[in-house]
């Protein structure tokens, strides 16, 4: 944080603690007593910021929004946590179970499939069969096509998500946001708070300021006759992540090289992160190889504030990038004493602080969770498997 950032913290904080001890001691009333309680915590907010480690690239806003969010995640997390350590998985699981059988036992897959005989856990398991895709395939076709209430109740696909295709042909899995909210999208919030709290308790404990570094590569969607989106997990949620490196706008370059170059210039930046996150070990393994073919590249544009002009990306987002891009010459020079080094276990020493690398390298991507250890990272930085997911996850939504 520069001293500039650091001296407006204080300054807020001074005159936030100054005009809560005014109110508080002359003037009456519950309201006066709630703003001078709020001055107060916010003096007390900004004066504790103080002693955090802080990035050097934030700004003042960017500063107070980010502990904002930290305190409020905090304290939500710890809730989560503790709620879900509560909470009997069994009893949990049958109960979602069980919903998930009522709501829909009137679509045409609950009707098909006797939903409304069914009473317990035990009645699933004895009467429902064990299943692969070809068995929800045509359902899966009809909501496509545009059919209501096939598989769940009153919801109306807003996109479509399509498997990498491992297996020989993508398959196609219809999702839908009020079906999320209406089966457990408290629950899925509270899932994703607790694994937070436990990640950051375990290998952040030190609260610290610090940018993220979110890859997501968004590819372009193709679309149904109907309109609706298709294409992989990742480009459902197309949104930006507060306080990360990169510029929302990236997320707008679809191409994987393009992004990858981009998404590495912003992290490399900073001295300092607070994760990477990546969704796939083989994507954070293309990107590593990428840092390691272009750095030449990626330090002159550190160095100058500017973006390769052989990188194939769109004139406007160009444009628009290179107008916020300011030149570092320090740290180009930093970056290029540790490359010229070799690229053996260069994350760690570009970025000496980063707790951990989030991204899922778990079964079939844990080859690719190996190289990215054996070659660029070491020991040091461990990588965090943060989800087990998959496209066919998300299909009861």
């Amino acid at each position: 944080m520069t001293i500039g950032v650091k001296s407006k913290v204080c300054l807020l904080g001074g005159v936030a603690l100054s005009l809560a001890g005014y109110i508080f001691l002359n003037t009456q009333g519950v309201w006066a007593f709630i703003v001078a309680t709020v001055l107060g915590i916010c003096g007390v907010g900004c004066l504790d910021i103080l002693r955090l480690d802080v990035g050097e690239s934030l700004t003042l806003r960017s500063v107070l929004g980010l502990y904002m969010l930290h305190r409020i995640f905090g304290i939500l997390g710890l809730w989560a946590y503790r709620s879900m350590l509560k909470t009997d998985p069994k009893q949990a699981q049958d109960k979602l179970l069980m919903k998930l059988i009522n709501t829909n036992k009137n679509t045409k897959y609950g009707i098909d499939h006797n939903f409304s005989m069914i009473k317990s856990p035990e009645d699933f398991i004895e009467q429902h069969p064990v299943t692969k895709y070809d068995h929800y395939e045509e359902y899966f076709d009809r909501v496509i096509a545009g059919e209501t209430d096939v598989i769940v109740a009153n919801s109306t696909p807003t996109y479509i998500v399509l498997t990498s295709g491992t297996t020989g042909h993508n398959k196609k899995y219809p999702v839908s946001n009020s079906g999320a909210n209406k089966i457990g999208g408290l629950e899925i919030f509270k899932t994703f708070l607790a694994a937070n709290y436990i990640l950051r308790k375990t290998l952040s404990p030190e609260l610290k300021l610090l940018k993220t570094l979110d890859v997501n590569v968004i590819q372009d969607p193709i679309y149904t006759d109907k309109g609706i989106p298709m294409g992989g997990l990742a480009g459902r949620f197309k949104m930006s992540t507060p306080g990360t490196a990169a510029p929302r706008m990236v997320l707008d370059v679809s191409t994987q090289d393009e992004a990858l170059y981009l998404y590495a210039l912003y992290g490399m930046k900073e001295r300092k992160l607070n994760h990477i996150m990546i969704p796939l070990a083989s994507v954070g393994l293309k990107f590593f190889e990428l840092i390691e073919s272009k750095w030449q590249h990626l330090c002159d544009d550190i160095e100058m504030g500017t973006i390769w002009k052989d990188l194939d990306i769109d004139s406007k987002i160009r444009e628009e990038l290179e107008k916020q891009l300011k030149g570092d010459k320090i740290r180009a020079n930093e970056l290029r004493k540790e490359f010229n080094k070799g690229i053996e276990g260069i994350g760690p020493r570009i970025w000496q602080h980063l707790p951990m690398i989030m991204m899922i390298s778990t079964g079939s991507f844990k080859i690719y969770g190996d190289i990215v250890k054996e070659r660029y990272i070491g020991e040091q930085i461990p990588i965090v498997s943060h989800a087990h997911a998959a496209s066919e996850g998300i299909m009861a939504q």
